[in-house]
C-alpha cells in the first residue's frame, strides 16, 4: 500500500510520539529552492532523531505522484534521491550495478543510504500499482476480444452461451475436419485456449456439457509453442487471429509476471521492516542493490505489457 501522509513509515529511533508535530517538523526538510508557505508537494515523514526531529522525509507531488527522499544528516547538510539517482540505478547493467554498490558504500552514510532504500521501496510499490492496473486494462481488452471470437457478447454472455458456442465452434474447427494439417491443429488449439481463459469468467466451473466437450477436443494433441502463431478462423465471426491472439498472450505473460512480481515485492517489504541491518552499511548497500535489480525487472515487464497494451487499444479503436 502508498505510504500516508503525515505518518512514520519506518521507525521512530528515540520512540519519540509522532503525529502533527512530527509533519510540521519535516517541513525542515523541504525540498532545496521551494517556499515553505506555498502549497506544493506534501511531506511524509519516514525517519526522526531521538529529538523527534525528521531526519528522513519523502515528498511527493500531489497533481504529478512524483516523489523524491530527503535525507538530513546530523552537521545539516541534504541529500535528495529522486528521478536522477533511481534512473541512474535502474538502467546500469549487471555490471555496473555490483560497482554501484561497492561506491554507495564508500560514498553514502548509513542513514542516506536508508533514504535511497525507501525511495526505490516506494518507486516498486508504485510501479506495481501501475503495473496492476494496465494489467487489469489488457485482460479487459482480451476477454473482449475472445468473445467476441465465438460471436458473443461479453456483457451479455452466459456460460451456457459460451459452452455452446465452444461446442459447435470445436466441430467446424477439428483437425479431422480441415483436413488433418498442422495449421489446423495449431487453430484448433488455440480455440480452445481462448475459450478455457473465458471460463473463469462468465459463469465459475464448467457444466456438464462442456466438460464432454473438452472431453471431445482433448482428442487432438496439444502443440507446445503454438501461440501467436495463428491468421485466423473460419466463421463464428472472429475478429483478426493475430491482433486478439496478441492480447491473450499478452494477458498470460502479465499474469505470470505479476505473480513473480507480488513475491518479489513481498520478500522486499518483509526484508525492508527486519531483513537488514540499519546500522550496517554493507547490508544496506545490498538491499539498496537487491530493490533496484527489482525494480529494474519490474521496469522490463512493464515496457513489454505497454507495447501488448497500445496494440490492443489501437485494434479496439478500429473496431
Amino acid at each position: 500500500a502508498s505510504p500516508q501522509t503525515g505518518t512514520v513509515a519506518a521507525d521512530c529511533t528515540g520512540g519519540v510520539p509522532v503525529g502533527q508535530r512530527g509533519a510540521a517538523a519535516a517541513q525542515e526538510l523541504a525540498p532545496t529552492g521551494s517556499d515553505k508557505d506555498e502549497p506544493g508537494p506534501k511531506a511524509e515523514p519516514v525517519a526522526f532523531d531521538e529529538h523527534g526531529r525528521p531526519t528522513i522525509v519523502r515528498w511527493v507531488d500531489p497533481e504529478t505522484g512524483a516523489g523524491r527522499t530527503v535525507v538530513k544528516s546530523e552537521d545539516g547538510s541534504q541529500r535528495s534521491f529522486g528521478d536522477g539517482t533511481i534512473a541512474s540505478l535502474v538502467s546500469a547493467k549487471k555490471e555496473e550495478a555490483a560497482k554501484w554498490a561497492s561506491a554507495l558504500t564508500k560514498d553514502l552514510t548509513s542513514l542516506q543510504l536508508r533514504g535511497l532504500q525507501h525511495e526505490l521501496g516506494q518507486r516498486l510499490i508504485q510501479i506495481s500499482q501501475l503495473y496492476t492496473s494496465r494489467h487489469d486494462e489488457l485482460k479487459k481488452i482480451s476477454d473482449q476480444l475472445n468473445f467476441e471470437f465465438f460471436g458473443l457478447d461479453s456483457g451479455t454472455a452466459t456460460a451456457r452461451d459460451l459452452d455452446n458456442a465452444y461446442r459447435k465452434l470445436a466441430k467446424r474447427m477439428h483437425p479431422d475436419k480441415n483436413g488433418g494439417t498442422e495449421e489446423a491443429k495449431i487453430k484448433f488449439q488455440q480455440m480452445k485456449e481462448r475459450y478455457e481463459d473465458l471460463k473463469v469468467k462468465p459463469g465459475g466451473p464448467p457444466t456438464e456439457e462442456a466438460e464432454q466437450a473438452q472431453e471431445g477436443a482433448a482428442e487432438t494433441p496439444k502443440e507446445k509453442g503454438a501461440k501467436g502463431q495463428d491468421k485466423g478462423a473460419e466463421g463464428g465471426g472472429a475478429s483478426p487471429e493475430e491482433e486478439g491472439e496478441a492480447s491473450a498472450k499478452a494477458t498470460e505473460e502479465a499474469e505470470d509476471g505479476e505473480r513473480e512480481h507480488s513475491e518479489e515485492e513481498g520478500k522486499a517489504k518483509k526484508q525492508a521492516g527486519s531483513g537488514y541491518d540499519p546500522s550496517d552499511k554493507k547490508s544496506m548497500a545490498k538491499m539498496v542493490s537487491k530493490y533496484a535489480k527489482q525494480l529494474r525487472d519490474m521496469s522490463s515487464r512493464m515496457e513489454v505489457l505497454m507495447k501488448e497494451l497500445k496494440k490492443a487499444r489501437t485494434y479496439t479503436q478500429r473496431q
